[in-house]
């Protein structure tokens, strides 16, 4: 950084929104190269509209805030990232707003580069991401992550966390849109909150690992937010393995989660031709594609062995397929045409049953809309326990069962509900 840099103390917000003490910040200017830890205790803003044509350096540990209309874009040197942040540095980004005048940051990997994290030409794994607001968008270039790792197999994916923001990550060919690049290990990936759009390349996964075989399959954890993952086309898992690759230890407690693998691979699982890893659902609604050509919604990829799945808690999972040895002790599984609530079940996010799709309800089993919740049913719902409706119920489909429904919520759609008559029957009795 020039020795002349501006400092000001910036206002900043948490990911939840809440304003934070202000700090006292140097500005990043056109000749900025490296951030550096030590200065004004490793704060930073962005301001304005600023493009950088060399790599920016994570040295320690540092924070950016990106100030309100800022436009920063970086574009890295060659065999570096746009933002290299290895080893045990680390980078955190905060915004001032949450709403659209928020600031955004653009980072494109030079040539086999990730967009933030490692550099072919560094040492070691990524270091530790952190994004807590603003508009992120991370572009890999060869063998490299949007954010994480790079090519060699030594680009592991270090430790990514998101709270907050718009983050928009894309690998590069064979990278992940978040985690390792070309053969690397997937390092480990928390997503809390937000709205996360990753895409891999060619192999790479969505969210996880690159392209072949080489490394761990690391760790993907996500409690809350939007998240769409997509595989690569040529057998990458949305959220899992790149083609070659195993699928990663995949733990969702909660959030709306959208995973699509590629060419024969997995939703949530293996790549082409990968085993899938250990798949932990407890809450949260997730919808599971497996690509065409054998790929489970989740599972293996084409020719991989299906690793397992559990649920025991309040989770909505909607796969295609499943091949994952299944261990259902609570929640909602939807498999193809064929869903079960298994125990009592609380809905923390909005569902949908889909168009096609049975869902059955047996005796003793409770289904619960909590207020402020909805659930559409496309589908047909057979009801021979409870619904017990506190938010929204939205029947577009088709109801069915002996069962009861009771609640004081809204319930709309195609058809209605007497609630005078709580065991409206297939019949058309207790309907209006």
């Amino acid at each position: 950084t020039t020795a002349w840099a501006a400092t000001a103390s910036t206002p900043y917000i948490n990911a939840s929104g809440a304003a934070q003490t202000p700090v006292t910040a140097t500005e990043i200017e056109s000749g900025t190269t490296t951030l550096d830890g030590t200065t004004t205790g490793g704060w930073y803003y962005a301001t304005g509209t600023l493009l950088l044509n060399a790599t920016l350096t994570v040295s320690g540990a540092v924070n950016i805030i990106l100030k309100d209309g800022c436009d920063l874009k970086i574009n890295g040197t060659s065999y570096d990232a746009g933002i290299n942040v290895t080893g045990t540095n680390s980078l955190t980004i905060w915004a001032q707003s949450i709403g659209s005048s928020k600031g955004e940051l653009t980072a494109t990997g030079g040539t086999s580069g990730a967009g933030i994290g490692r550099g072919e030409g560094s040492s070691g794994a990524s270091g530790t991401v952190t994004i807590n607001g603003g508009t992120v968008t991370a572009q890999g270039n060869l063998g490299a992550a949007g954010i994480g790792g790079s090519y060699p197999y030594t680009g592991a994916g270090g430790t990514i966390t998101i709270s907050g923001g718009t983050v928009t990550a894309t690998g590069g060919i064979g990278g992940a849109g978040i985690g390792s690049g070309y053969t690397g290990a997937g390092g480990t990936i928390i997503i809390s909150g937000g709205t996360v759009t990753a895409t891999g390349l060619n192999g790479g996964a969505g969210i996880g690992r690159g392209e072949g075989s080489g490394g761990a399959g690391g760790t993907v954890t996500i409690t809350g937010g939007t998240v769409t993952a997509t595989g690569g086309n040529l057998g990458g898992a949305g959220i899992g393995g790149g083609s070659g690759g195993t699928g990663a230890a995949v733990t969702i407690n909660g959030g709306t989660v959208t995973a699509t693998g590629g060419v024969a691979a997995a939703g949530i699982g293996g790549g082409y031709s990968g085993a899938g890893g250990t798949v932990t659902i407890n809450g949260g609604t997730v919808t599971a594609t497996g690509g065409s050509s054998g790929g489970a919604g989740i599972g293996g990829g084409y020719d991989g062995a299906g690793g397992t799945l559990g649920m025991n808690g309040d989770g909505v999972v909607v796969a295609n397929s499943v091949t994952a040895t299944s261990t259902t002790t609570k929640g909602i599984l939807i498999i193809g045409n064929s869903g079960t609530v298994y125990d009592d079940v609380e809905l923390d996010e909005d569902a949908t049953f889909p168009a096609g799709a049975t869902v059955t309800i047996p005796s003793g089993a409770t289904l619960t809309v909590p207020s402020g919740t909805t659930l559409t049913n496309e589908g047909t719902i057979t009801n021979n326990g409870t619904i017990t409706n506190g938010g929204t119920f939205t029947n577009n489909g088709t109801y069915a069962g002996s069962g009861t429904i009771s609640g004081g919520g809204t319930i709309n759609g195609g058809t209605t509900i007497d609630m005078s008559n709580p065991n409206p029957l297939p019949s058309g009795t207790g309907w209006t």
